[in-house]
């Protein structure tokens, strides 16, 4: 345990190894203030640590093994902890904390990782702040930035996967927290929140996985989960909006949700690719392609696509498709609770098409079931369209083969 009051300390070990050559280990300690505490351990060639803390009651650890690792700590204020664990070779781990109460702990094995953190103001300095970057594997990248009362945990395996979390950009205590689970190879995680009780967990397996949440306002909530080659992105401006996303095989999902107390499940297999925009109050739209997981048709579910698009108010749009189909769903206007707009597509099987479009008015319900079956040919090419303009009107169309 090394303590120093304004002092700089540096410490350069030099290692005979068995080959006679010299690998040379740098340790450089500066502390202003009362009580900080540095703690260096390393095992290796050409490691290097470097730590800066000014304030009170800052601990500092690091511990490296292997080659040209290095290690960059800086802490200006109270309480503030910071841990780096490196293993292997050409790891990079820079940490920056002002404030107090601020925790970061990076731990890294592998080849040519890198994790940054940062936990500092504006407006004023950071506090209550936890950071935890866990990677193993080659080229992986974690980038996290967070100013109060956030969040963050990054765990990446595998090969040149990048995550980045951004959780600043609100005036007061956020609140936010971040959850990035990463394995496999080149997969890509970004994860904005500015504003605050935002929450947002993002775990992707498998290879070329890329998933974008942005998130501002209040109590926002984003969920994806990903396998295969799949795209999420998800856009939550508002109050208590919430996105989740599950996705099998290539598939391509687009959230965009503004307003108050919207909600939009996506849950993919195979194929399929999913579009829904809400703008407004208490929309709420579902779009299940008929995964295996869904227990309404087989486990082959390919090659749907859906839309959805609303605007006003209390809208509500279900699609649940199988095989070929496709489904677009369009709501303007506004309706009461007691009287709600409403569209529930579901189709399995073959070939179906359906469209629904309501316009204005209030209280106006469309169905449209086409060829359930539990597999194969059931629906064969079925095509139902419904537009309904003014009030309270119903359609309802059911096709089978």
């Amino acid at each position: 345990m090394l303590k120093s009051n304004k002092k700089l300390l540096a410490i350069t070990i030099a290692s005979l190894l068995s080959t006679s050559a010299f690998a040379v280990n740098t340790s450089t300690s500066t502390s202003t203030g009362n009580h900080n505490d540095v703690t260096v351990s390393q095992y290796g060639d050409v490691l290097t640590s470097d730590v800066t803390q000014m304030g009170n009651r800052n601990e500092a650890i690091v511990d490296q093994s292997g080659l040209t690792n290095h290690s960059d700590i800086a802490q200006d204020g109270n309480k503030n902890l910071a841990e780096t664990i490196q293993s292997a070779e050409g790891n990079n781990a820079y940490v920056t904390q002002d404030g107090r109460r601020n925790e970061s702990k990076v731990e890294q094995s592998g080849s040519d990782n890198m994790a940054t953190v940062e936990q500092i103001g504006p407006p004023a300095k950071a506090h209550d702040n936890v950071s935890e970057i866990l990677q193993t594997g080659d080229s992986n990248t974690a980038t996290v930035n967070q100013d109060d009362w956030n969040t963050s945990k990054i765990t990446q395996s595998g090969y040149l996967n990048t995550a980045t979390v951004d959780q600043t950009g609100f005036n007061g205590d956020d609140y936010n927290d971040s959850t990035i689970t990463q394995k496999g190879d080149y997969n890509l995680a970004t994860v904005t929140q500015n504003g605050n009780q935002n929450e947002s967990t993002v775990t992707q397996k498998k290879d070329s996985n890329n998933a974008d949440v942005s998130q501002s306002g209040t109590s926002n909530t984003s969920t994806i989960t990903q396998r295969r080659e799949n795209f999420a992105q998800v856009s939550q401006p508002g109050t208590y909006n919430t996105s989740t996303i599950t996705q099998g095989r290539d598939n391509y999902a687009f959230v965009d949700q503004s307003g108050s107390d919207n909600s939009s499940t996506i849950v993919q297999d195979a194929f399929n690719a999913a579009t829904v925009l809400q703008s407004g109050h208490y929309n709420t739209a579902s779009i299940n392609q008929a995964d295996s997981t869904s227990g309404l048709a087989n486990s082959d579910s390919l090659r749907n696509d859906a839309l959805v698009t609303q605007s006003g108010d209390w809208n509500t749009a279900t699609v649940n498709q199988d095989d070929d189909n496709t489904a677009t769903v369009l709501q303007e206007g506004f309706g009461t609770s007691a009287d709600q707009n409403t569209v529930l597509i579901n189709q399995h099987d073959d070939f179906a098409v359906a469209t629904a479009e309501q316009y204005g008015g209030k209280g106006n319900s469309i169905t449209i079931d086409q060829g359930l079956g539990s597999c194969c040919a059931n629906g064969v090419v079925n095509t139902a369209t419904a537009i309904q303009s003014g009030l309270f009107n119903t359609a309802t169309i059911s096709q089978q083969p």
